[in-house]
């Protein structure tokens, strides 16, 4: 069974990154066209600098990790490829991240390692701990800035996957499980800063993820969160944000079904449906946009579009 590996595989100290690898798969179902199509598309998005940037501006750290992630799903073998990305990322001045960007940088690095043999140097190491240790709450969980300690439940995931990555062990985890849970709202979905009266998808599995890899989560309360993911699930199959989304978009699509495999309850949701909805957001040349009524297509969204259908067509 997939949960009882993902378990296995958290116990022999595997990062949270390999585990969505995991989760997502090599895309082995997926229609050689659409493969085609959006290895294209990727390598085209490749700025002379070898980063990448979201639909305006420059290079950046954070759709630089976007393009990766779908470079390694995607099995892209060219070596010009990587090597102009790793002499970007090797230019990111970790110092100066917050820890968004700061997991952005070690998602690209933790692939760069293992596509082009680069790992993380100790400079770098010793900077992504003291971002870290700048979010850490002083009774479990992590805060919504340095200077803010209210606790944030995607921070307290960031943190998750950023400590992985450096095999480093979360702190406090049964504190911080407690303070996570109190974010559940009545309708089974978590709250990000805890003064909605519901749920909000893309929170809600950064929280059930995050206790599930800390073997902190609920049955009762994985019951609820399971019932809220496929209450998200609207008529042409994509998921809403919130239950008074107007439209379903694809992040959502993606963080519930990511999840609900990994609870080994993908069935509980309507996966012909899921597909239909993510083939209908490909513009044409590759990419994936946001929702049915986006206009563009950028490296963040394709790589949600490719992760629902290595998940589905699986």
């Amino acid at each position: 069974m997939l949960r009882n590996g993902l378990i296995r595989l958290l116990s022999l100290g595997k990062n949270q990154f390999e585990l969505e690898a995991l989760l997502v798969g090599n895309l082995p179902g997926v229609p050689a066209e659409i493969i085609s199509r959006v290895s294209k598309y990727v390598l085209l998005k490749q700025n002379r600098d070898g980063g990448f940037s979201g639909r305006l501006g420059n290079s950046d750290i954070y759709y630089t990790a976007f393009a990766l992630r779908s470079a390694r799903l995607l099995g892209l073998k060219h070596p010009e490829f990587w090597k102009k990305a790793a002499r970007f990322v090797s230019g990111i001045k970790t110092e100066e991240l917050d820890l968004a960007g700061l997991v952005s940088f070690l998602q690209s690095a933790d692939i760069l390692e293992r596509s082009a043999g680069r790992p993380l140097e100790n400079g770098c190491i010793a900077a992504s701990r003291k971002i870290i240790k700048s979010y850490a709450g002083k009774s479990g969980g992590f805060r919504k800035s340095p200077t803010d300690p209210t606790l944030s439940v995607y921070n307290s995931f960031l943190a998750l996957l950023a400590l992985s990555k450096l095999r480093e062990t979360y702190p406090e985890p049964k504190k911080a499980a407690l303070k996570i849970l109190k974010r559940q709202m009545k309708d089974g979905g978590f709250s990000e800063l805890g003064f909605r009266a519901s749920g909000r998808t893309n929170p809600s599995a950064a929280a059930v993820m995050t206790l599930f890899a800390l073997g902190l989560l609920p049955a009762a309360a994985e019951k609820k969160a399971a019932a809220f993911f496929s209450g998200m699930q609207a008529a042409n199959g994509g998921f809403l944000a919130h239950a008074k989304a107007p439209v379903p978009d694809l992040l959502s699509t993606y963080t519930s079904l990511l999840t609900l495999k990994a609870l080994g309850r993908l069935k509980e949701a309507d996966s012909g449906k899921a597909l239909a909805f993510v083939n209908s957001l490909e513009g044409g040349k590759g990419g994936f946009k946001a929702v049915e009524i986006d206009n563009d297509t950028d490296l963040e969204y394709t790589y949600y579009g490719l992760g629902c259908l290595g998940i589905l067509e699986c």
